[in-house]
Formats: C-alpha cells, structure tokens, sequence
C-alpha cells in the first residue's frame, strides 16, 4: 500500500496551491481528480467564460462611443469565437506541461474517486492509499430542478461549449451566472429571457447596483419575469416551451438552469466518519478541520458565509498548508475578499457591504458618480462607487457599478487591508493620470466636487 503525507481530494484551486507548498517542504503529496486536472475554473468555468466575455466586454465598450465619431460595425461570430476557445483550452501545450511537472515536485496525479474508508485510508477504484492528512476539495455541482421537461435544461458547463448561439435563449434564476451567460448571449445575438422566482436578484450584490445593472440589460432588449417559478418545459415542433406558475408561457430554444450551485459531499465517505454535510458544504471548524481532526475541508465545498470564490478557495488551500507543516496555529482569518459580476458593465464588491449597514451610524456611504463628473472614464456616464467608512474614516467597503469595477476593487481591497483613509491616499498614493482609479480618490477625498 503506498503511503503519504497530505492526499488532496480533487485537484481544482482549493487543492493545488496547498500541494504545491507542502511538496516544496518536503512533503509526499497526492491528487486525486475523478474528472479533468484542475477542476471547474480552469477547465469548465472561469477561463472559458473570460474568453468568451472577452469580445463581448470590447462591444460593450465600442458602444459608448457610437455617437462620438467612431464608426464601422463588429459583430460575435459564436461559432468561430468558440473554435478559439477550443484551441485555448482544450489543446494548451502549457496544461500537459504543467501536469507533466507535479511528479517531478513530489505531487503525484491519481486518476479516478476518491472515497474515504477511514481516517488514514483513501480508495480509488481497485487501489488503497494510507495518508496522515486528508483535504477535500470536492467543489460545488450546478443544483437540478425537478419537474416535467428537466432533461430539457442545460447547465454553465454545456452553454460555455454550445457550437452555435441559440436564437432564442431562456435562463432559469436571477444570480451570477444568468447575469453574466445572459450579457454574453445577448451580445451574440439572442433573444434573451429571465425567469427569477423572487424580485430580489442577485442578494450578495448592493440591491441600488443591482437594480440599475437590470435596467440597462433591460434597455438594451433583456426581458426579465420576476417573481415566478418554472413549472416544466415541454418540447415543441420548433424548439421548447417553458411555463410558470403564473401561466406565462415563452417560446423558445435552449434552457439554461441557472438556480444554483450544491456542494459534492455525497460519494467521498464522510458518513462513515460521522462528518457533518449538507448541500452547503461540509462542516469545519475555525482551523478548516472537519470532526475529524486529520481531515481537512478547502475551497466551495465548505459550508461557510465567506462568498465560494476561485481565489478564496486558493486562500484556503495555502492555509491548510501551513497549518499541516506547523508553520501556524491561528484560526483562519480571511481578509476583504474581492466580488467581481462579469457584466455588461462590471459590477464588483469588497469589505462592508452597503445594504448590510445603509441605516447603521457607525458607517458613512459615500456615493462617487466618477463617470459624471471625471472626463477620463472613457464615455461611461453612468459608472459610480459607493464607499462604506467607520467611524476612523477608514475605507473598510466598497461597491463599483462600470467598465473598470474590477481593477477598482482590487485597489480598494488593498486600501480596505490597510485601514486607509480617504485622506491617507492623498498624502502616501499618487496615481496614474488620466484614469478612473484618480478621480474616484480625489472625489472622495474632497479633491473634486461629487
């Protein structure tokens, strides 16, 4: 039986940034992955979705300054942008190498499922594995709806490989991915519709932002139907039909069900251990450890309030880390995590949220309409922040609603792990000019009239 150190269950961020640092110490390491190497981000979520939003973000763009003397017209051609998505990603000689390079760290790449049968003891497949450490890095699974017509839906990992764009497209729920698949679609000329159970879309995100991202998808030709549930989808001559509790009934081509991610916690043996999970995660303590003490939890298949991001699950993976190499004993502290919605314009967040503390007085909200007042924000009036401040008049939130939200937040996310002040970025920052990042500062500072 082969023996190690610290075996990972699954391979995606949550696993391999910590495998990496525990072989660079010296450790003997295992991945175990029963799908592709790397998991969800790298090869069915994050990446393709960028190069895909990619043209659609330039379009979005292009369109600001229809009317300023830019002419000539640009289109998607889905079928030829999803061949080059294909040879990205499906074909990248720097993938092979990369898996090719963990043996020679000291990672060894076990295909096939890993299941727990004790506290030291992996199988996979025919084969047994002894190890003093577990982490599970199992990630989420897109959730199912449950009615007539499911085999109908489809799910993020079958949209992001569709050959051809659907002329009619209908998302299921009113979160991150519909928002997002819903932009890029329709950028590539479908006909979108949405279908949200409430009229509180996108919960995480400031409500205020939210409601304005929804209206500018509307006005552009996005429908939305709030406030329904889909209750089947029937096949028709030409194409689907979906139909609500309402007696709403769209016509139309493809069915995206976007109603939510459920954690992977069934098939990896916990229940022989008396593990608590659920389709939230797996329950952990403040050191990420399960009941068990030499089992480990990382990434989205923890239960946690933390948002379930690719860099967090990093973040979490680099802790178990050092606490298995003894290099730390603390709780795990998590710092502003940055939220970014790939929109159409972006939509981000970091720190203190705004509707958590809107009517608290230990906080200030200052609203920054940048795109208003400062020239250089490349034609986008509409874009603004909203900036959370304690008491110390330090930064310690912040929403942004426009092209460059993202770049912002991660600047912000600096400022917030500083405990800056509005006034402490005048007297220790000095910033590129023109861009957007110096007259969102100098407007909240008082440097430029709001």
């Amino acid at each position: 039986m082969q023996k190690y150190d610290v075996m990972f269950i699954g391979s995606g961020h949550a696993a391999w940034h910590g495998a990496v640092k525990l072989a660079q110490a010296g450790k003997k390491v295992a991945l175990i992955e029963g799908d592709k190497l790397f998991g969800t981000c790298t090869n069915y979520g994050c990446n393709a979705k960028m190069l895909l939003d990619g043209p659609a973000d330039l379009l979005h763009q292009v369109g600001a300054y229809k009317k300023t003397g830019l002419t000539g017209e640009l289109k998607i051609d889905w079928p030829a942008l999803m061949k080059y998505k294909h040879k990205i990603l499906d074909s990248d000689p720097d993938h092979n190498a990369i898996r090719d390079s963990f043996p020679k760290m000291g990672i060894d790449i076990i295909d096939g499922w890993g299941q727990i049968t004790d506290a030291h003891h992996i199988q996979v497949g025919d084969d047994s594995y002894e190890t003093d450490f577990i982490v599970i890095g199992t990630g989420l699974r897109p959730a199912k709806l449950d009615i007539p017509g499911q085999e109908y839906l489809h799910e993020s990992r079958d949209f992001l490989s569709i050959p051809e764009m659907p002329k009619h497209i209908t998302f299921i729920g009113t979160g991150i991915i519909t928002y997002e698949f819903a932009d890029l679609a329709h950028a590539a000329g479908a006909e979108v519709e949405i279908i949200g159970h409430s009229d509180q879309p996108l919960r995480a995100f400031y409500s205020k932002y939210v409601q304005k991202l929804t209206k500018q998808m509307q006005k552009r030709g996005i429908k939305f139907y709030f406030n329904q549930s889909v209750t089947s989808v029937e096949k028709a001559d030409a194409g689907l039909v979906v139909k609500t509790d309402d007696g709403t009934t769209i016509n139309t081509d493809y069915v995206l069900d976007a109603t939510g991610r459920v954690a992977n916690y069934e098939q990896v043996g916990l229940d022989k251990l008396g593990i608590a999970a659920s389709p939230r995660g797996i329950k952990v303590d403040d050191h990420l450890r399960t009941s068990v003490d030499n089992i480990f939890v990382s990434g989205d298949a923890i239960d946690k309030p933390q948002p379930k991001l690719t860099p967090t699950a990093a973040f979490e993976s680099n802790y178990i880390a050092k606490q298995i190499l003894g290099q730390s004993t603390a709780a795990i502290k998590y710092p502003p995590i940055a939220e970014a919605l790939f929109t159409l314009p972006r939509l981000a967040q970091v720190g203190v949220k705004v509707d958590d503390v809107i009517d608290n007085d230990d906080y200030q909200i200052k609203r920054i309409p940048y795109g208003r007042v400062v020239f250089e924000t490349k034609n986008e009036p509409k874009a603004e922040a909203t900036i959370v401040l304690n008491q110390q008049n330090q930064i310690v939130g912040a929403t942004i609603l426009g092209n460059q939200a993202v770049p912002l937040a991660n600047l912000l996310t600096v400022m917030i792990s500083k405990h800056m002040t509005p006034d402490a970025i005048d007297d220790e920052m000095i910033m590129a000019f023109p861009d957007e990042s110096f007259g969102l500062f100098q407007m909240l500072s008082g440097g430029l009239p709001g």
